[in-house]
């Protein structure tokens, strides 16, 4: 099922960009009202998205980009032998499809992790809007680039890192994407199961398990059901260097 079918089951509303508390993260900031009204006209909110539900499949027919309104969700690649790995994990204000504005197929599949909602915008509209306003073109590039380095530089900390290590930066990486859209960076909530962030550090489920009971057991951190509470950020993130 293709983005367009699924989207086609949830109640589609008119969305006042310059009211949604995401304005700041999605496009920028520097653009005046008429710019805004204008971006305002071709933006579609989509609500109704539960747990498990698809946005769309790998190999899917993609013609829009995707911002994650509320919710959060886990990107899946597929091998060609069946094995699921996950790439990643998108949370309010995140921005997808930028994988594949060029050839419109996309390489992964996003699932959603609760209860979400996300705002769509026609790739063809787009383009047609940032020859009128550059900034949206700037602001589309430079989180590409953004995307792209960030996962670089995970994938290389999670390949020269010890197992505790891995969970400590995917820690470090879950605060600092928590305080960029206003939260604190010290109680995060977990929409992703264990075995989704095992699987994402390349581990086993129990070694997971065990690495947060020993950082709760050494007074680094506090778990109740999916929330976790960083009770000496520095003392863990210092945890990194010292296992260097």
């Amino acid at each position: 099922m293709n983005t367009q079918d699924k989207a086609a089951h949830w109640s589609n509303h008119s969305v006042k960009c310059h009211d949604c508390g995401l304005k700041k993260q999605c496009f920028p900031n520097t653009l005046s009202q008429q710019e805004t009204l204008a971006l305002e006209n071709i933006v579609t909110s989509h609500y109704g998205y539960q747990r498990n539900d698809y946005l769309y499949h790998a190999g899917d027919f993609l013609n829009k980009l995707v911002i994650i309104k509320s919710g959060s969700a886990k990107t899946e690649l597929v091998s060609e032998y069946g094995a699921e790995q996950l790439v990643g994990f998108h949370f309010s204000g995140d921005l997808l499809g930028l994988d594949c504005t060029s050839h419109k197929r996309t390489l992964t599949s996003v699932v959603f992790l609760e209860n979400a909602s996300v705002c769509t915008i026609p790739y063809q509209a787009f383009n047609v809007l940032s020859e009128q306003i550059p900034q949206l073109h700037y602001e589309m590039m430079r989180r590409l680039h953004d995307e792209v380095s960030m996962s670089q530089q995970l994938i290389l900390a999670m390949n020269n890192h010890s197992a505790e290590q891995r969970v400590v930066i995917f820690l470090q990486d879950l605060a600092r994407r928590q305080y960029r859209r206003g939260l604190s960076k010290d109680n995060l909530h977990l929409s992703m199961s264990r075995a989704d962030i095992a699987n994402y550090l390349g581990l086993a489920s129990a070694t997971v398990s065990r690495i947060i009971s020993k950082f709760e057991r050494d007074g680094l951190l506090a778990v109740e059901n999916r929330h976790l509470q960083l009770t000496n950020y520095q003392a863990l993130m210092n945890t990194v260097q010292a296992c260097a």
